[in-house]
């Protein structure tokens, strides 16, 4: 019989024996009837519990043994040892994982044990750090940059067993957590670290600091307290739990740990993301800069970038082949505020009909009179050396928008195509938070005279602002209304709804993109930009918002923002104005006086993530601040077949991107299954992004960028096109 075990690597005489006899067992196993799961193999573990600092003795002395028997019956056999000697490169080679037990400050002697380490985890291996292990203080920066955090404090320790907290599960299928409920009530000494390792490694489970007092260190509402990680060529597997010796009397802590070591052994997979490309592998050209005021963009199938000029109305084309940059075709618009020429979309058949949509503000000869408040979205088509006739022009929709003194802009920016070949267009709520009296909150006014209300547009579902809307083009211009979408056409709604809305209640969905392997839209949303909360008179200040749209549905604005926290309903009509109730964001109602649609209104859908002066879900990475101008990037899709050599490498595949225009940086996201964001990472943060507002993935797998550059009103020399090339 074939027992499938791996070679034991010149083990001593009595390690063979235990190996031999947990392999019989699980041999028994597999054969017995009725049970064909095959048995994963064996591994063998060092356990280290050497310590040059604080010694959690009760925890080793009864923790070890607890965690031999249950390794062995998960077909792991181990050594356990306090001698550091260990650490060299012959002894190392025989372990599967090394697993780092109450270790405390710098227990290694000389650099020669570290390296010896070093090279073990580059070749490969894997690591699992418990509890003290998490806080070793030795001041070991490689070390230190596996955990990525360490310990300022703790909460109060509570003996004989600790606080009793919940700890929520965030990953149900890795080896380590698969077997818990979502809820897990325990208690522990639970620590508080100075960094939030989200965004740096795969969170695994947090705990919940309302449950206990996390004294003065609390991390707040984002407290992981188990993660996981690619690290240095290895894997490596943390828990801060396990403080006190009763605590390995826990079938679901042992088991916890027991799932730990077989994913950092490689016993059991684990997702918990790969190992970024190193930063340094990647370079930005820059392709064009001579540019004033650029603003969207669209790569074609040949490598031709073309891109709008907002003030101007200009279509450029950059001709990668020549090198050089033209200008297409210049549009009449008109350009104040943030209007201009928007959004640019390249037909998805565009290599062989020349297609090309954008959305701009026609200009007029009276852009006073109302009849004339409209963007449009037009099609046009290429021709020969890139020129555009503009007598192509085929209008496809006109769109409400305001030309007043009081404007704000926020017409939107963003056309695309779903994978259906429907067009998506994102218009902008352009009602005014600043004007009086709502000052910087949600604009909820009924006065007369004045628009100020963005009940009449956002949550209207009779008015296509504050909207993605979907499409599908003509082709002699015109539209028809594709199924699906939020309010469709045999849906009873009356003179109430527009079909053409495919997600409302926002208040800029500026940039969005299309995955192309789920055809999910990554939707980024602004805020006002009110900068402290105000729950008694207001609501809550700005917070801005990365949603996943894979339905229709309603996203809140201005009853609601952020992680579904409502504004006060404020009678702005009084004389002082009538603070009201909070608007129920499961029931949401709109009963202003300037409201056309349904009072009733949808549900309001939570977004993946979100930011603002006062909060963020994605603190470490994104902290609460100043900065609020989000854009919804690309997803990348890697084609190995892809002859290319400067695509972006698997590791990135499925990953959106996002990127923050008043912070000049760039993020790469990390999905779960669900499109729930499980880690952020800035990407080349060492690079200069000078005002990011458009990114695409070319035909080449290179990521295209336009850049703002400094500053907010253009013209802008600092502006310009880029290319960022993978070079590994």
């Amino acid at each position: 019989m074939k027992l499938g075990l791996r070679p034991l690597r010149g083990r001593s005489p009595a390690v063979v024996t235990v190996a031999l006899a947990t392999a019989l067992a699980v041999t028994q196993l597999a054969a017995t009837p009725g049970t064909a799961t095959a048995q994963p193999e064996e591994r063998h573990v060092l356990i280290f519990t050497e310590t040059a600092a604080f010694r959690h003795g009760e925890a080793i002395e009864q923790g070890v043994p607890v965690l031999e028997s249950a390794f062995a019956e998960a077909g792991i056999t181990s050594e356990h040892t306090e001698d550091s000697a260990i650490f060299n490169p012959e002894d190392l080679a025989r372990f599967d994982a090394l697993v780092m037990f109450q270790t405390s400050g710098d227990p290694w002697t000389g650099q020669g044990e570290k390296a010896a380490l070093e090279a073990y985890q580059q070749a490969g291996g894997g690591i699992a750090a418990i509890h003290n292990a998490a806080d070793m203080r030795g001041g070991y920066q490689w070390w230190d940059d596996l955990i990525g955090a360490q310990m300022p404090g703790h909460a109060d320790t509570a003996p004989p067993v600790g606080q009793e907290a919940t700890v929520h599960v965030e990953d149900s299928e890795h080896p380590s957590t698969a077997h818990l409920s979502p809820e897990w009530v325990r208690p522990d000494e639970w620590y508080n670290f100075d960094t939030n390792v989200r965004g740096g490694a795969h969170v695994l489970a947090t705990v919940d600091e309302s449950t206990y007092d996390p004294g003065g260190n609390a991390m707040g509402e984002d407290h992981p307290i188990s993660w996981c990680k690619p690290y240095d060529g290895g894997r490596a597997w943390v828990t801060a739990m396990g403080h006190f010796g009763a605590h390995y009397q826990e079938p679901d802590l042992v088991q916890h740990i027991v799932g730990g070591v077989q994913y950092a052994s490689g016993q059991v997979e684990g997702d918990c993301g790969e190992a970024p490309a190193a930063q340094e592998e990647f370079n930005k050209v820059a392709l064009d800069q001579d540019t004033r005021a650029p603003f969207a963009m669209d790569v074609a199938p040949d490598g031709r970038v073309f891109y709008t000029e907002l003030l101007t109305g200009e279509i450029r084309v950059y001709d990668p082949a020549a090198q050089t940059t033209g200008t297409a075709v210049q549009l009449d618009v008109y350009a104040d505020g943030e209007d201009g020429l928007l959004g640019i979309a390249l037909a998805p058949d565009f290599a062989e009909s020349g297609h090309l949509y954008v959305y701009y503000s026609p200009a007029s000869d009276d852009d006073t009179d109302p009849e004339n408040f409209t963007s449009r979205v037009s099609r046009f088509t290429v021709g020969d050396g890139s020129a555009i006739d503009p007598g192509s022009e085929q209008v496809v929709i006109e769109i409400p928008a305001r030309r007043l003194p009081d404007e704000p802009g926020h017409t939107g920016g963003n056309i695309d195509f779903d994978l259906d070949g429907n067009l998506l267009i994102g218009v902008g709520d352009d009602v005014n938070p600043h004007s009086e009296p709502s000052g910087g909150y949600a604009p909820l006014s009924e006065r007369e005279g004045t628009f100020h209300d963005a009940r009449a547009t956002a949550a209207n579902t009779n008015d296509l602002r504050g909207k993605l809307l979907r499409i599908t083009p003509r082709p002699d211009g015109g539209y028809a209304v594709p199924a699906g979408n939020l309010f469709d056409e045999a849906q009873d709604t009356g003179d109430k709804t527009r079909p053409e809305i495919y997600a409302m209640g926002f208040r800029n969905p500026f940039r969005f993109t299309v995955d192309p392997a789920t055809g999910w839209i990554g939707l980024a949303d602004y805020a006002p930009d009110a900068g402290q909360d105000a729950p008694d008179t207001r609501g809550p200040a700005g917070i801005v918002e990365w949603n996943v749209l894979k339905e229709p549905g309603n996203y809140g604005w201005p009853l609601c923002i952020g992680a579904n926290v409502p504004y006060r309903d404020v009678d702005y009509t009084t004389d002082p104005v009538s603070v009201g109730g909070n608007f129920d964001c499961d029931r949401p109602v709109n009963d202003s006086i300037r409201n056309t649609g349904l009072t009733d209104l949808p549900p309001v859908q939570q977004p993946e993530m979100y930011y603002g002066s006062q909060t963020s879900s994605v603190p470490d990475a994104i902290p609460a601040g100043g900065g609020l101008a989000p854009m919804g990037g690309p997803f990348y899709d890697f084609d190995p077949d892809l002859q290319s050599d400067t695509k972006f490498p698997e590791s990135y595949d499925g990953k959106p991107f996002f990127y923050e225009w008043a912070r000049n940086a760039v993020y790469s996201l990390t999905l779960d299954g669900a499109g729930g964001v499980s880690e952020v990472t800035e990407f080349m943060p060492a690079t200069e992004f000078l005002a990011p507002i458009d990114m695409e993935f070319g035909p080449d797998g290179s990521l295209y960028v336009l850049e703002w550059g400094g500053g907010y009103d253009p013209p802008n020399d600092e502006s310009g096109l880029y290319r960022i090339d993978h070079s590994g």
